[in-house]
């Protein structure tokens, strides 16, 4: 799977329009050079640290620091 398919595959998820971070129109359009939503970036730095071989730990205190 590329990331670009992760990624949609992720923003798919019901949880993401349930909460109303995205609407279906958004995630039909979004592409991996897009930086505009801050979940798409938390879900972007998740996968590329993933696909670099970082721990879960790693993976998340950097997420962590993302938010804050």
């Amino acid at each position: 799977m590329t990331q670009e398919e992760l990624l949609k595959e992720f923003i798919s998820d019901p949880l993401i329009l349930e909460k109303g971070y995205l609407t279906p129109e958004q995630i039909a359009t979004l592409r991996w050079r897009d930086d505009n939503v801050k979940i798409v970036e938390l879900f972007k730095l998740a996968i590329q640290q993933h696909k670099e071989g970082k721990s879960t730990a790693m993976i998340s205190r950097n997420l962590n620091q993302k938010l804050n």
